[in-house]
């Protein structure tokens, strides 16, 4: 019992010493600090570009600048639906645009809905969430901050937006009729469905 009780000692010692003859493990850093985390934040008109997302942000929607809204670098000109007008879609929202997406995915017919069609093709190869605009969101683009917008558009091979009207996801009334922010207005107004108008798209960060 006491020859056990000795080599348990010896045993334990001899895993000991090994330990504190092991080589330490390399310091990345050479014993400086480590190099501070970048964090990027930012203002209207900056320019986004977030693992092959790019676009434009237009809104700042946190308080540390770190999340918003952006709009994409190009546009389309295309109508709202091309089937019957007068059948309301639901895609009532008026301040969030991915709600009225998501309506009108719902009916399972995008193809008939060109300008939510055009938003939704950007979502692909594992990109997700870019939507058509509600009228309050394209309003904010368009008629509120469209000139530094411009700017940055302009500085990065993008389409400047227009001194004219652009389709929202928000529909107006059952009646054939969706709604649109018209730069040349300075107001929301409302057009009827098929026909043809500027379309941009938007997602969150």
């Amino acid at each position: 019992m006491r020859n056990s009780s000795k080599f348990l000692v010896f045993f334990l010692l001899t895993l000991f010493v090994a330990a504190c003859d092991k080589d330490p493990e390399p310091d990345p850093n050479n014993g400086e600090d480590p190099p501070p985390v970048t964090v990027t934040k930012y203002t209207v008109g900056s320019y986004y570009d977030v693992n092959g997302i790019k676009g434009v942000v237009y809104e700042i929607t946190s308080d540390d600048s770190l999340h918003g809204k952006i709009i994409s670098l190009d546009e389309a000109f295309l109508a709202w639906c091309t089937t019957d007008s007068l059948i309301a879609t639901g895609a009532l929202d008026v301040g969030d645009g991915e709600v009225n997406m998501t309506t009108v995915k719902n009916l399972g017919t995008m193809s008939d809905f060109p300008a939510f069609e055009w938003c939704q093709a950007k979502n692909s190869n594992g990109v997700t969430g870019w939507y058509l605009p509600a009228v309050n969101e394209v309003y904010d683009f368009v008629i509120l901050v469209r000139d530094p917008l411009n700017e940055t558009l302009a500085k990065n091979q993008g389409t400047p937006l227009q001194n004219n009207a652009y389709w929202s996801s928000t529909e107006f009334s059952s009646a054939g009729m969706a709604m649109i922010a018209d730069a040349r207005s300075t107001a929301n107004n409302n057009a009827g469905k098929k026909t043809q108008h500027y379309v941009r798209a938007v997602r969150k960060f």
